[in-house]
């Protein structure tokens, strides 16, 4: 089902300078007061050197879980680099669509329905998840969701 909601350019060019420069943590997307638009919210630069160790991954992962609104949905795009336990290194643009159980039925329904068209503008992601509660984006349930490629 479509909602009508169109995507403000600022998205595309957040997304893609993520995706060409390398330096961005995350955008977190939401809907205009308006609800006719998908705009940029914020975005968050990656710590210079940053440490690709297991910590430091989960710890970064885990304040960007702690910036998602509790009662409020949101989308999300992060730039998930990780270690597998070979010892290789793992990068993933990772979509995150937020909606929390206790946010309002309306505004999860206008989310749901105009996810489609933010993710048409979204070209390279590789992975998605739907998240409804903070237990829904645990970094070790995410990790091993991209390691086997069944993220949903």
């Amino acid at each position: 089902m479509a909602s009508g909601v169109s995507v403000d350019p600022g998205v595309m060019e957040a997304f893609n300078d993520m995706k060409l420069n390398k330096n961005t943590l995350y955008v977190l997307f939401k809907l205009s007061k308006d609800n006719k638009q998908i705009v940029v919210e914020e975005s968050h630069k990656k710590p210079p050197n940053m440490d690709y160790s297991e910590k430091a991954v989960t710890d970064i992962w885990n304040k960007f879980v702690a910036v998602l609104p509790s009662d409020m949905c949101r989308y999300a795009v992060y730039d998930l680099g990780y270690t597998l336990s070979e010892g290789g290194r793992r990068d993933k643009l990772l979509f995150v669509t937020w909606c929390p159980d206790v946010g309002p039925v309306k505004d999860k329904m206008v989310y749901a329905s105009s996810k489609d068209a933010l993710k048409k503008v979204l070209i390279g992601i590789s992975s998605e998840v739907q998240a409804n509660d903070v237990g829904d984006l645990e970094f070790n349930i995410i990790k091993d969701r991209l390691s086997r490629k069944t993220c949903s």
